[in-house]
């Protein structure tokens, strides 16, 4: 079994390198933006809810930990959000 690769993009954020954030975010807005949509069926509040979700993720990723996915933890993001959305 081989260990995952830290991914230096992340570690780059990390030391608040807002141009690595800049491609974190290319990076996955697709894969964000489907997440919200599949649960809210709605473009604009899909793309509101996938710029919150980035802003979120640039604020907590003190608090990432690499042995998870970090597609698993920005879907975790994006569909807390959602439901929260969902609440009010």
């Amino acid at each position: 079994m081989s260990l995952k690769r830290p991914d230096p993009v992340i570690h780059q954020c990390m030391k608040g390198d807002l141009s690595a954030f800049a491609r974190l975010c290319e990076k996955y807005y697709d894969y964000a933006y489907r997440v919200s949509f599949r649960m809210l069926a709605r473009e604009e509040d899909a793309r509101d809810t996938v710029q919150e979700a980035f802003i979120r993720v640039w604020k907590n990723l003190v608090r990432y930990d690499e042995r998870i996915k970090f597609s698993t933890w920005l879907y975790r993001i994006v569909k807390n959000h959602v439901f929260n959305i969902q609440k009010r």
